[in-house]
């Protein structure tokens, strides 16, 4: 599996420059045996739907083997087993550099499936923990009576 291409997902909401991600993913990739051929970045704000990543794979698919993202964090929690679902039904593996998760296969896929979803899980949790913080009363002997 030498010399295949993988096309890179850098995470533009992580805060992380753009080159420690590269350099994370390029070593990924040269330890899976693969080369990393471009970067692209999905706007956080559509990370849903991924509309940069489905508008760009029909190009993909002539010169790529794969996609890596730098992180299973950056897809959206409720879409992320779909989202790789879609880019294997493309015949195109899927990465994720930090992780060190290489799913080239369904049968990768159900064995990764726990992992993704607990990283799902777990993007969920810090989202509703930032919510419920905001609502927080600040923790001052005033704002709480002694039970």
């Amino acid at each position: 599996m030498t010399n295949r291409l993988l096309y890179s997902m850098i995470d533009s909401n992580f805060p992380v420059s753009a080159r420690i991600q590269h350099k994370i993913i390029a070593e990924f990739g040269s330890e899976i045996g693969c080369k990393v051929g471009f970067y692209g970045a999905e706007d956080p704000e559509f990370c849903v739907e991924s509309p940069y990543l489905i508008a760009k794979l029909p190009t993909l698919l002539s010169t790529y083997d794969g996609i890596v993202f730098f992180s299973v964090f950056q897809l959206a929690p409720e879409d992320t087993l779909n989202t790789v679902r879609f880019i294997l039904d493309k015949e195109l593996e899927v990465c994720f550099a930090c992780q060190r998760i290489r799913i080239s296969s369904y049968l990768d896929f159900e064995r990764e499936k726990i992992s993704l979803l607990a990283a799902s899980t777990a993007v969920k949790a810090r989202k509703l923990a930032g919510t419920l913080a905001r609502f927080r009363p600040p923790l001052d002997s005033d704002s709480y009576q002694s039970i």
